[in-house]
């Protein structure tokens, strides 16, 4: 369910007290307000499914390398004796938020080579991703970028 009734009851009731103060012009004919966000929701949303079972697996692995300080100085490892440096954090997402999910695949991008070998260094690691599941995540991010910036405009905040 949505909340585009909501949406319009707050527009109606701006429309009002514009008109009351005598703000408007044309009878308040021309004063159409959508929630840009909550349709940027909508499209994110489908195109998140189209990668939930590659971002689950980054979720979880991350939650596992994020759970254990000893984990995160094994990933430091990994990158190191990949002669890579990534002043990045592993982000942990929030499901119910898209930007955080996104920020989320971002931090994995990353830290992709690691991740693809993080798990010689903990064999308990189950989460690695597959080849065309990163191309998934890598397409994913691509399509996500512009609504994160328009989001991220709308909002107001970094």
């Amino acid at each position: 369910m949505d909340n585009a009734t909501s949406n319009n009851s707050v527009v109606d009731n701006l429309k009002n007290h514009l008109s009351l103060m005598r703000s408007l012009v044309c009878e308040r004919k021309f004063l159409y307000v959508c929630c840009g966000n909550h349709i940027i929701n909508l499209i994110v949303k489908v195109s998140l499914e189209k990668a939930n079972a590659a971002i689950g697996k980054i979720r979880e692995g991350i939650k596992y390398i994020n759970n254990f300080e000893i984990r995160q100085v094994k990933l430091v490892e990994c990158l190191s004796k990949l002669g890579l440096l990534c002043s990045k954090k592993l982000h942990q997402d929030m499901p119910i938020r898209w930007n955080s999910t996104y920020q989320m695949i971002e931090s994995a991008l990353a830290y992709q080579q690691a991740y693809n070998n993080y798990d010689l260094i903990d064999p308990n690691f189950i989460h690695g991703l597959l080849e065309n599941e990163w191309k998934k995540i890598e397409t994913v991010a691509t399509f996500l970028r512009p609504f994160y910036d328009i989001t991220t405009l709308f909002s107001g905040s970094k």
